[in-house]
């Protein structure tokens, strides 16, 4: 790579550094530049240093032949951008949709009508099988249709992402699905809070399935009271817990991938943090927005803890094993050595949600179709439904948002007000009053002052 020193004339300390790394399918060429401070040897060494940069972290990878949409997803999918488990979803989208739909076409002759085209095709209801639609490749797109619009949205977001690296790797000279494709809009319901009394019917359930104690009802009981999401949960150990300060610090978050390919990815054993249960591979990861955070419990979250750790020893000691150095609290396991799966918290809960409140059925047995979204109706309440139990109730309580915020581990409070919090008559009869009672007040004030 060739590069430039440009000095400020009225400045002699401030440079401009630019280097060449190549050129766009056009021709454009294309440059990367920064601004340094400091004396001219210092900006000779900070252009040697910025060379280096780029042709470590910005190289263009090598691509053999025509790359495809689905070649440049699947090569954008492979930095390591993402978790495992949104890497696992957006291969589903990438097979299922994205491929049989256009995943042939190269990646500069996509056209943006073409995808708005199927933005809309999927949005329709499901294709009958007698009459199946084809993609470009000539086979059958599957599942034709009965795309919800967040759906599809996603796969907006797939291909603009896929798009905006090969744009930086100097493969196209526009993301154009970002700038020029436009997926239905999505309509938001308004969010559903459990009543308590419904929450409190399954936590006795809970409780009667696997003990007071057990690792379900203890999931329950964290999630209640700190309000965090199931592969934290999943992922804390006791040391993680400071039963003094009745504090609970959340770090890390469990995860899964398939065992095919983080077995063709490993190039070392497993640490601690690693492991393989069943058809798959868990690792715990950062939180969803990489921060850690620390929560206090009340004497219900310390009772949980409290109950859970005696729990953990006496079924140790039952089977004969000692408790691993820095066991899980929620662990299948009577040494604590793994955490509990999290989809097999959504299970249990899901469970125990169906048992109470079934989902309506036809004749055959089958699950009914919600027509708004074309796919079997969901379940009236799931994991996710305590944490939006516990913001509710905090919002009620008068706890402010940026506290919320931090407690439940939020970088803004746009989702938290948009997705999880949830209508209140109360709240709402009491902003009325707050605007009539000023109105009312100013007018009673006004007309004293007429009279007088």
């Amino acid at each position: 790579m060739n590069g430039s020193i440009s000095t400020d004339k009225k400045d002699p300390t401030k440079h401009r550094l630019r280097v060449y790394v190549g050129r766009r399918p056009s021709g454009t060429p294309i440059f990367r530049s920064k601004e340094f401070r400091g004396n001219k040897a210092a900006a000779n060494a900070a252009m040697r240093s910025f060379i280096q940069e780029l042709e470590e972290d910005q190289s263009k990878p090598k691509v053999e032949g025509t790359l495809t949409v689905a070649g440049l997803i699947d090569l954008w999918l492979r930095q390591d951008l993402h978790a495992p488990h949104t890497e696992k979803s957006y291969r589903s989208y990438l097979r299922r949709r994205i491929g049989p739909a256009f995943g042939d076409t190269p990646i500069d002759k996509l056209d943006p009508l073409v995808v708005d085209g199927w933005y809309r095709t999927w949005a329709r209801k499901p294709v009958a099988p007698k009459s199946p639609e084809v993609g470009r490749n000539g086979k059958p797109v599957t599942a034709l249709g009965s795309l919800s619009p967040s759906s599809i949205k996603q796969i907006k977001a797939i291909l603009s992402g896929a798009y905006t690296q090969a744009f930086k790797w100097g493969l196209v000279d526009e993301n154009l699905i970002m700038a020029r494709t436009t997926p239905p809009k999505a309509t938001r319901p308004k969010p559903k809070v459990i009543p308590v009394d419904e929450l409190c019917m399954i936590m006795e359930k809970a409780a009667e399935r696997g003990g007071a104690a057990g690792p379900l009802a203890t999931a329950i009981g964290m999630g209640l009271e700190s309000g965090g999401r199931r592969g934290e949960m999943c992922a804390i150990r006791w040391s993680d817990w400071d039963d003094d300060k009745a504090e609970l610090t959340v770090n890390s978050a469990y995860s899964t991938t398939d065992r095919g390919r983080a077995e063709e990815n490993a190039e070392t054993e497993a640490d601690d943090d690693e492991g393989v249960d069943g058809e798959s591979t868990w690792m715990l990861k950062g939180t969803k927005t990489g921060q850690e955070r620390e929560e206090i419990f009340d004497e219900y979250g310390i009772s949980v803890m409290r109950a859970r750790r005696a729990y953990q020893e006496a079924w140790a000691a039952e089977v004969g094993v000692s408790l691993v150095p820095d066991p899980f609290v929620l662990s299948q396991s009577p040494d604590g050595s793994t955490p509990m799966p999290a989809d097999e918290i959504s299970h249990g809960f899901g469970e125990i949600v169906e048992q109470l409140w079934p989902r309506p059925k036809d004749d055959e047995g089958k699950l009914l179709v919600d027509k708004r979204t074309g796919k079997p109706i969901a379940p009236k309440w799931s994991y996710k439904s305590l944490r939006r139990f516990a913001t509710t109730e905090l919002l009620d309580a008068g706890v402010d948002l940026r506290t919320i915020q931090d407690r439940h581990g939020w970088t803004t409070a746009t989702v938290l007000l948009r997705d999880y919090v949830g209508p209140n008559k109360t709240r709402d009869r009491k902003a009325a009053g707050v605007i009539g009672g000023v109105v009312s007040g100013a007018r009673a004030r006004s007309k004293d002052v007429t009279e007088s």
